[in-house]
C-alpha cells in the first residue's frame, strides 16, 4: 500500500501542476499556487490537502497517485466538467455530494469562493461576482 500523501508533497505537486499559470487577483498577476495556498489556509486540517490540490485536475489534468480515496472523491466533486456542465449544475453537484468527501468538497468550495471574491477588484473579473455570491449564499446555509 502506498503511503498517503502529506501536505508538503501535495503543495509541491500543486506548485508544479500550476507552474505556468497565473492567478489574476486584485492587484497583480501572481503565481497560481498563491491562490491555492490561501484556500488551504481557510479550511480545517482534514481539508488542507484537497484545498491545495483543488484546481489541479480541472486546470492541469492530473492528481497525485497517493491520495486517499476520500480526498480523491472530494477533488472529483470539486472538478467542474466544462462544456457539459453549467456553473449552477456544478454547484448543485457539490451541494448533494454525500459522505466525508462531500463535506470536504463543500468546505473547500466555500473557502475557494471567499478567496475568489476577496481577489476581485472593480473592473477585474467583476462579471464573476454575482455567480460567486449566489454560490456562496447557497453553500453557507448547508
Amino acid at each position: 500500500m502506498a503511503k498517503k500523501i502529506q501536505y508538503t508533497e501535495a503543495f509541491d505537486f500543486a506548485q508544479k501542476a500550476h507552474a505556468d499559470q497565473e492567478y489574476k487577483g486584485a492587484q497583480v498577476n501572481e503565481p497560481y499556487i498563491n491562490h491555492c495556498a490561501r484556500v488551504a489556509d481557510g479550511v480545517s486540517s482534514r481539508a488542507k490537502i484537497v484545498a491545495i490540490l483543488h484546481d489541479c485536475l480541472e486546470d492541469a489534468g492530473k492528481l497525485p497517485d497517493n491520495l486517499s480515496k476520500v480526498d480523491c472523491q472530494a477533488l472529483r466533486h470539486l472538478t467542474r466538467h466544462k462544456g457539459g456542465e453549467s456553473y449552477d449544475e456544478y454547484i448543485q453537484r457539490i451541494i448533494v455530494a454525500e459522505g466525508k468527501a462531500g463535506d470536504i468538497a463543500r468546505e473547500v468550495k466555500l473557502a475557494d469562493l471567499r478567496e475568489n471574491l476577496s481577489s476581485i477588484c472593480p473592473g477585474h473579473f467583476e462579471h464573476l461576482r454575482p455567480r460567486y455570491m449566489k454560490a456562496l449564499r447557497v453553500l453557507e446555509v448547508l
